[in-house]
């Protein structure tokens, strides 16, 4: 039962329409996200709210924060930020890697991601980054 609802908790899924409005045009884009419940300990994860707000705060970075702005986030037991790293450009359009920070159950959580907009599809995706 238990490992069942772990299960669950690590599928929750977050899709959202956002603006664009950085750089230089204005377009319409998606951001799907797939994200994967954060675990801070056994059985101590965030709850539906929290995650969205954990998700909201990527996508604004995404689509609106300037390099080096942050976008926070802080709900009841939970808070954390987006940070745009820096951005760069490539044949299908452009990248920008984040610096995402979750703090909850009193421990930290804290990853470096890049996510690339594709702008046939006019849709971000995470890419994976070297280590």
């Amino acid at each position: 039962m238990y490992t069942k609802l772990v299960s669950d908790v690590k599928t929750i899924a977050a899709i959202g329409t956002l603006l664009m409005t950085t750089f230089t045009t204005s377009v319409t884009a998606d951001v799907n996200m797939k994200t994967e419940a954060l675990e801070f300990g056994w059985f101590k994860t965030l709850d539906e709210v929290e995650m969205n707000s954990y998700t909201s705060s990527i996508g604004q970075a995404l689509l609106n924060a300037d390099n080096g702005e942050a976008v926070h986030w802080n709900r009841s037991r939970a808070w954390g930020l987006s940070r745009v790293l820096y951005t760069d450009t490539n044949s299908q359009g452009w990248c920008r890697t984040l610096y995402i920070e979750v703090n909850a159950f009193n421990k930290k959580a804290s990853d470096t991601k890049k996510f690339c907009y594709d702008k046939v599809s006019e849709n971000w995706s995470e890419q994976p980054m070297r280590r």
